[in-house]
């Protein structure tokens, strides 16, 4: 018995088609998984900054069909806080469903894992120029001497962050 090409081709298509319709049954259904959310501050008002830092993700179960998870997937996850009312001090903020962005209203949190709170502390914005120190201690080889101290180039920087570290720094290495 020969299988002509045409044959061939047909029973390809054949097994693509009920590939792909087994994919399209298989993600209709509905499931549960966990998902690592990057955590993200944003709308820090300009004249503060973060003084610690936040733990850099979050942990949810999320529950929806197969499709909607595959697409949650592909976008990337990003779990945000609007720091836009908040001022100077300390801030308890609960996490909760409105904190993660999801690609589509079929998705839901079932659970956040971890942390189900972040604990941020907003500092005023300082900036200062320090100078560059250097530890550098230089021993010239037997027979030769150094004619001059080393200088850096910048010999101050700019430096800027929470006012509460800023004002401890009084020189770089």
């Amino acid at each position: 018995m020969k299988i002509g090409a045409k044959k061939i081709a047909l029973i390809i298509v054949a097994l693509i088609a009920a590939t792909i319709l087994w994919l399209h049954v298989l993600t209709e259904r509905t499931y549960e998984i966990e998902m690592e959310f990057a955590l993200k501050v944003i709308d820090l008002p300009q004249r503060y900054v973060l003084a610690d830092e936040i733990p850099s993700s979050a942990h949810a179960i999320i529950r929806g069909r197969g499709k909607d998870l595959l697409a949650q997937i592909i976008a990337g996850n990003e779990a945000v806080i609007s720091a836009k009312h908040f001022s100077y001090g300390n801030k308890k903020v609960l996490l909760g469903e409105d904190n993660f962005e999801l690609v589509s209203i079929g998705l839901k949190i079932e659970q956040i894992i971890s942390p189900q709170e972040v604990f941020i502390r907003l500092d005023r914005k300082a900036k200062k120029d320090v100078p560059v120190v250097s530890n550098l201690t230089i021993i010239p080889a037997t027979g030769l001497i150094a004619k001059r101290v080393p200088e850096f180039k910048p010999a101050m920087v700019s430096i800027e962050g929470p006012e509460s570290k800023i004002v401890a720094i009084s020189k770089v290495y």
